[in-house]
């Protein structure tokens, strides 16, 4: 799929460099010749992009509902301010929709991937208490205070029996969740005591709207969309291919928590991902941004778990149970370490009927039976080249006649 891009991407590079005002200076007819950073297609895609941000933004909710049965119209307000709140409060909606401006105007086709999240971390609460009482034991006293903090109906038990300074708790949480919690007890300066919490919290669970770069997702060339080929869509997309950056670190947590459930938590895997560094060899795109803005990533002071490798999502039709007929399959695959980490039936991940993939698209200009638009950097580019050629041979006659 790179290969078979290979001169759409080289031909975007070059749209992009002229819409950012790049110039790499010129040697003809001399040394250091005009070369003017013309800026009329960014001034027209700023201008339109604003126009699209604030149609948006200037209806609230931007989004809505309207019921197919008659008797749940009185539902189609909650689910609209439903919308809005995981769109606009749970995520950053107001940036997310000028990305989407930005790829929908400038790069003539805007893919959305919306999956659900579920992201958990582990978060150490510390809280203070008075000294122990001289009249109470201290194993009496430490547990009177869990069941202050996570209530009567809390297990509560020390981690080692006959030690108190150390427990384990399991609590319910304010969704209903049990959740365990480990509490460590400790003498302050003051000569109180110190409970530290350590828990698991869950920091995000919903839709995570995210805009890919034309890099970010794979497809055969002459696909109308992503969706799978079907009798009603001819012209699917048999495979597609979401590339993201994923680092170490988190590749270790999703294996340790078994959402990577096709490889086995070893602490010599674990070493082995750390010996891996990123392919960037097909991320030419983003090397060319690197050199025009004069940025270079150093890779050798970098802290292991830090390090990014690329996760392949790849949502592609395949024969899982041998009976001669595709199904609808996602892999998730660590590009570098050749690794399939995870495997599901799509309608596992997405349970949607009739199934579907998780990707909205669309384009600023259509191209009939082909997944990308027209986008208006691409529309100015031949009047800007004739723009910009005028003006450097404009000005560079004019400095050779001053300088005669």
């Amino acid at each position: 799929d790179l290969i078979d891009h290979n001169e759409d991407r080289d031909r975007r590079i070059q749209r992009e460099a002229k819409f950012r005002m790049w110039t790499e200076g010129k040697s003809w007819p001399w040394e250091n010749a005009s070369d003017i950073a013309f800026p009329d297609i960014m001034e027209k895609c700023l201008r339109v992009q604003d126009t699209v941000h604030n149609a948006v933004m200037s209806q609230s909710p931007p989004v809505n509902a309207n019921a197919n049965n008659p008797n749940d119209k009185e539902k189609q307000r909650k689910v609209e301010q439903l919308l809005s709140h995981q769109f606009f409060s749970e995520n950053p909606g107001e940036k997310l929709v000028g990305e989407m401006a930005d790829a929908f105007v400038n790069e003539g086709t805007l893919v959305v991937y919306t999956p659900w999240v579920k992201e958990e971390r582990e978060i150490v609460d510390v809280r203070h208490f008075d000294p122990i009482p001289a009249e109470a034991s201290p194993d009496a006293y430490f547990q009177e205070i869990l069941t202050h903090v996570f209530g009567k109906a809390a297990s509560i038990a020390p981690k080692t029996a006959g030690q108190y300074w150390d427990w384990n708790v399991e609590y319910a949480r304010k969704d209903g969740q049990l959740a365990k919690a480990a509490c460590a007890f400790y003498t302050a300066e003051d000569g109180g005591v110190e409970l530290n919490i350590k828990t698991e919290t869950t920091v995000f669970d919903g839709p995570c709207p995210l805009v890919l770069d034309d890099d970010d997702i794979l497809a055969p060339p002459r696909c109308a969309n992503l969706q799978a080929p079907s009798p009603s869509n001819p012209r699917g997309a048999a495979h597609c291919i979401m590339r993201l950056p994923i680092d170490i670190d988190q590749i270790k947590r999703h294996i340790k928590s078994r959402y990577y459930d096709a490889v086995d938590y070893t602490e010599d895997l674990l070493k082995e991902l750390e010996n891996y560094d990123r392919d960037d060899s097909q991320e030419e795109p983003k090397k060319a941004r690197d050199q025009f803005q004069g940025v270079q990533e150093t890779k050798s002071t970098e802290e292991r778990s830090h390090r990014d490798l690329t996760l392949l999502v790849c949502y592609d039709l395949w024969d899982a149970d041998g009976d001669g007929i595709n199904e609808d399959i996602v892999w998730w695959v660590i590009q570098e370490a050749k690794m399939v980490v995870r495997a599901r039936f799509l309608t596992e991940v997405c349970p949607l009927n009739p199934p579907r993939r998780p990707f909205s698209e669309t384009q600023f200009t259509p191209v009939r039976g082909r997944r990308k638009g027209i986008g208006l950097v691409e529309m100015l580019e031949t009047m800007h080249d004739v723009a910009k050629k005028t003006m450097d041979q404009a000005t560079t006659s004019l400095v050779a006649e001053v300088s005669s």
